[in-house]
């Protein structure tokens, strides 16, 4: 069950590894009574005194536990561009994968990607980038010489 509180007192209580992640446990008080242990994991921010959160309870080997709720996804960067040599390097990925998939040879898997990201490069340079236009491309003639 969610619940929501201010935290009117935190203390750091230790340091905990796993899976080569490293925990901060602390022990923490909310206004609403509630008491009990949390855990912040990697570069998760550490809450604060005043702070309200919500937080999922739970109960391991007699202790009250608490998880912080994770922030929503927002969606990413916002409709960032991507240059010309993103847009190549990703079509030559996509290139390769397929290229390998379809038995193509592993010796020659790194000619084969910097071929393919040299030819994107002067595809996308010469009609320009269907991304960066925000056109669709007209053509469906395969033009890729390999």
């Amino acid at each position: 069950m969610m619940k929501k509180s201010k935290i009117v007192t935190i203390v750091h209580t230790g340091e905990r590894d796993f899976d080569g992640r490293k925990g901060q446990q602390f022990t923490v008080f909310f206004e609403n009574g509630d008491a009990g242990q949390m855990e912040v994991w990697g570069n998760s921010p550490t809450p604060k005194v005043g702070e309200e959160i919500e937080y999922e309870t739970s109960e391991y080997q007699g202790q009250k536990r608490f998880k912080i709720k994770k922030a929503a996804y927002s969606g990413g960067g916002g409709g960032k561009q991507w240059s010309t040599e993103q847009i190549a390097q990703h079509d030559a990925i996509e290139l390769t994968s397929s290229y390998i998939q379809s038995g193509g040879d592993l010796k020659f898997w790194k000619q084969f990607f910097v071929e393919a990201k040299s030819f994107m490069v002067e595809q996308i340079t010469a009609s320009g980038s269907p991304v960066a236009n925000k056109e669709t491309p007209t053509s469906t003639e395969d033009k890729i010489p390999f």
